[in-house]
């Protein structure tokens, strides 16, 4: 294997003031520090801090160091309680603190001196320690407003839309998500830590066809992180959406719904009708549930979800009748008529959560999906009912983490993925070639028979171990890890097989013309060919098969290591810096390069390439600085500004007027 450090540096500084840190450095926890301090503002060294999860009655307990600082990291998404307490002051306990994914709440704990009186804050109310100013930086979508906020097709991949410099665009493949305009492709999906990745197509797993290979009922939350990473997150030159499933608590809930769609409750596109265009008929039921509960409480928790989506709809198409009645008559294929479409699509999930002892926290998780779309592979009203194909999925993902305390200030995070997706295509109507008839500017169009990339049996196996240790020395919170990616994709490519005919003229009548004198009766050699603009054919060759000739195996192997240190300098200040190396190593290739077609060309200098798949490596530091500056009251909002050092420099700064007269 070639060589594993090789290091390129660039940097990354960030100025952030603000009530909270958020430092975006835990994929699937969240983090809560702070420091404790008496009635005069002095610190309080050697005071007991717990931090405990009022929902399933999780706790750590941590111990404020010289500096009277403490941090809690590894957390559990939820709602806590934090109690704070030392020897000759009374107790303070902050209620209702809500951690959401990646967030480090900063907290100032205030011990009055005296006795045993407890002094209770409900954060909620005060407004101390939440995130009340988050950036085009971050943007969290919570369980809130995953449960109540309206989306087509309950995909939760929508609600990234709500992050500004999101859109979706059409891909190769269908719609795709972009992060500030780059491809689709570029994204890192991540649900539960692990990645969500199709390592083929290079978009999430199931791609935009099914209607979803997850469950928004077992979404609890997720964030979109489009710039500005922290080192832990990897893997993409784009934006990262990183997604974690709900857990069973101590209390018994569960919910049921169903949803239905159909034409008859809504109007038509306007546009459609008034250019006369096929309109659609469907209907679309959508339903599912969820429960989850304790096994034991305060020690098991379980938590399942089950969604459908049963959808048809029926759509006519619009095919020139000089062409409908030569495919009838001629190939004995129904061309022009109703189209119908299914969208079908089960997921199932099912997760347990598990306090082993006291120190180890055990996570198992289970989702499994299904999906098929009979017509699903086009929509173009002028294209033929043969001129399409059947998309299926079906994928399984197991995942496992075991989060170790091994002492308040040394921590681990253990992770494992199994994953697999079978994306097979198929085509299922005449053995009629793909056939375009239509005009040179493209403007009509007609196409019929097997699409030439059909049938395409492909699946994907990945497996992911990924590891992370914390420690924390004084005021610093260092994190690393290693995260190791091995995926393997099969596939058997046919494209052309069929072969691919298009004809194309200035006019349609003239194109369609031109169709007619190909296919005239009579010897091949007598008749007018010149109407076909474009001819394509995949042909094997070394006596293989045309199956054999398509089929690819192939194993990726995609390493990273990161290392990155949270330091809290002072009770205003923290500086964050990461620095992160990956890779990815690509097969080899199966025909040597010496013995390939452009062998010959090898030591050319003017040849660009090898002749073998490249490899990519690369390092690259990131760092923020965080510096909290504490109002009079907890309300007030701050003075806040952003600066970036990379190769250009840029700041972001806004003011707020509140702060500046207080």
């Amino acid at each position: 294997m070639k060589t594993i450090l090789h290091f390129s540096a660039s940097v990354v500084v960030a100025l952030f003031l603000c009530l909270s840190v958020v430092a975006q450095s835990q994929s699937t926890t969240g983090l809560i520090q702070g420091n404790v301090v008496d009635q005069n503002g002095a610190v309080i060294q050697g005071a007991t801090v717990v931090v405990k999860n009022t929902e399933t009655g999780f706790e750590r307990t941590v111990t404020s160091n010289s500096d009277g600082f403490f941090s809690a990291p590894l957390l559990p998404l939820g709602r806590y309680q934090v109690t704070a307490e030392s020897s000759g002051f009374s107790q303070t306990t902050l209620e209702n603190v809500v951690l959401n994914i990646g967030e480090t709440l900063s907290f100032k704990v205030e011990l009055k001196a005296g006795g045993a009186a407890t002094t209770v804050v409900d954060v909620t109310a005060e407004g101390e320690g939440v995130d009340t100013s988050r950036t085009e930086l971050n943007t969290l979508i919570n369980e809130r407003a995953v449960e109540n906020l309206p989306i087509n097709r309950r995909d939760f991949s929508r609600f990234a839309q709500l992050t500004p410099g999101v859109s979706i665009v059409q891909g190769p493949d269908g719609d795709e998500i972009t992060i500030n305009g780059q491809k689709g492709i570029q994204n890192n999906f991540s649900i539960d830590g692990s990645d969500a990745n199709n390592p083929f197509f290079g978009e999430q797993r199931g791609g935009q066809r099914p209607a979803f290979t997850i469950s928004l009922e077992s979404v609890k939350e997720f964030q979109v992180v489009p710039v500005g990473a922290s080192a832990e997150f990897g893997r993409s030159s784009g934006g990262f959406i990183n997604v974690v499933t709900k857990s069973g608590t101590n209390e018994f809930t569960g919910a049921a719904f169903i949803f239905y769609r159909n034409q008859k409750l809504s109007s038509q596109n306007p546009d459609a009708v008034a250019a006369n265009l096929p309109t659609e008929d469907f209907r679309n039921y959508q339903f599912g549930a969820n429960v989850g509960g304790p096994i034991k409480k305060d020690r098991a928790f379980f938590f399942v979800a089950y969604e459908r989506n049963d959808g048809l709809s029926n759509k006519p198409n619009q095919i020139d009748p000089r062409l409908a009645n030569i495919f009838a008559t001629r190939f004995n294929s129904v061309e022009q008529g109703t189209i119908e479409r299914t969208n079908i699509a089960d997921v199932l999930l099912g997760k347990v959560d598990y306090q082993v002892n006291q120190n180890n926290l055990l996570t198992v998780r289970h989702n499994y999906s299904r999906a098929s779309q009979v017509n699903g592979t086009f929509d173009v009203p002028t294209w033929g009912i043969s001129a399409n194909g059947r998309e299926t999925d079906n994928s399984n993902s197991f995942i496992t983490q075991l989060v170790t305390n091994f002492s308040p200030t040394l921590l681990n995070e253990f992770r494992f993925q199994y994953g697999r997706e079978a994306r097979p295509r198929f085509y299922d109507g005449p053995d009629l070639p793909d056939t375009t008839i239509g005009t040179f500017d493209g403007s009509i169009s007609y196409r019929f028979g097997r699409p030439f990339f059909l049938p395409v049996p492909e699946v994907d196996t990945r497996f992911q171990l990924t590891d992370n240790f914390t420690v924390i020395s004084g005021n610093h919170t260092v994190k690393f890890g290693v995260d190791l990616n091995r995926s393997k994709t099969s596939q058997t490519f046919v494209g052309f097989a069929r072969g691919r005919y298009i004809f194309a003229a200035p006019t349609i009548d003239q194109a369609i013309q031109g169709f007619q004198n190909y296919i005239a009766p009579g010897p091949v050699a007598n008749r007018d060919v010149s109407g076909l603009a474009l001819y394509l054919q995949f042909a094997p060759i070394g006596n293989r098969t045309v199956e054999e000739a398509g089929t690819q195996e192939f194993v990726q192997f995609e390493p990273g290591i990161y290392v990155q240190d949270n330091w809290n300098v002072r009770q205003n200040l923290t500086l964050n810096l990461g620095l992160r190396w990956e890779a990815q190593y690509q097969p080899s290739t199966i025909t040597p390069p010496q013995d390939t077609r452009y062998g010959q060309f090898l030591n050319d200098p003017r040849f660009p390439s090898d002749g073998t798949i490249p490899d990519f490596k690369t390092a690259g530091n990131r760092g923020q600085v965080y510096l909290i500056r504490r109002a009079k009251t907890a309300k007030q909002r701050f003075v806040s500004a952003r600066a970036y050092i990379m190769p250009e420099f840029r700041v972001w700064s806004s003011l707020d007027r509140e702060t500046l007269t207080a």
